[in-house]
């Protein structure tokens, strides 16, 4: 067995995910899964709900209503996701709506616009701003790392000028948890196997968020009897 690595310190064993570590939403409603709640400021149609955002999915080409659109002829306005609990990110990503028709997809795509943060949906703080903005693909996911992690329970996207369509499109919104690294019991073979990196990158990054993996080891007792290994992460820290 060759290229596999895990980091050790104080004699602890480590593994570290790269920083595209992305937390998952998959909603499929406007407040499902819970705690997940996605509000907007206006919708083109029933067919085109700010869930769609947050679904996890990027459809091929063609499946037009995965996406968030704005009401029609409406240029500006927001949308946000409620985690339901104050969540670390570390950035976040855009995706267009797949429409390989400019006029529906890039073109409908934030230009200039506001990344905020809150903790009471009332009280909002500007975490970024983005300005210039231009797609040149349907297919194009862009990824925008923060200066520093940050920690809010809602992010609103507050959209001020779009790349020149009728309304605001959005086909997926990810936020970026950032690195992630787990404690291990022992740095066994098995350990490597399954925990171990083949690349380690970005380690000049902060750790956001840090796991504890409680292992059993196999054992045998004096009537023979085997306890099984378990292998389980059941709990984590979020760090800044």
């Amino acid at each position: 067995m060759t290229g596999y690595i895990l980091l050790q310190a104080n004699n602890k064993k480590y593994s570290i995910e790269s920083i595209d570590a992305w937390h998952e939403t998959k909603m499929t409603s406007s407040n499902e899964p819970a705690p997940l709640a996605v509000s907007a400021s206006s919708q083109y149609s029933a067919d085109y709900p700010a869930w769609r955002a947050f679904d996890g999915s990027i459809a091929n080409v063609g499946s037009l209503n995965n996406c968030w659109i704005t009401a029609n002829g409406v240029k500006v306005g927001h949308i946000q996701l409620d985690f339901g609990r104050t969540t670390t990110i570390r950035g976040f990503s855009l995706t267009p709506r797949q429409n390989s028709t400019a006029a529906s997809g890039i073109n409908c795509m934030p230009k200039k616009f506001n990344f905020l943060g809150s903790n009471d949906g009332i009280n909002y703080f500007l975490i970024s701003e983005y300005k210039n903005e231009i797609w040149s693909a349907y297919t194009e996911e862009r990824k925008f790392v923060l200066s520093k992690p940050v920690k809010y329970r809602f992010y609103k996207f507050e959209i001020l000028e779009n790349n020149g369509g009728t309304y605001v499109s959005i086909g997926e919104i990810k936020f970026l948890k950032g690195v992630v690294m787990s404690e291990l019991p022992t740095g066994s073979l098995q350990n490597f196997i399954d925990y171990g990196k083949g690349l380690l990158s970005n380690l000049d990054q902060s750790i956001n968020i840090k796991t504890y993996v409680t292992q059993d080891e196999v054992s045998k007792n004096d009537k023979g009897l085997r306890t099984s290994k378990l292998d389980r992460k059941p709990l984590y820290i979020e760090m800044i």
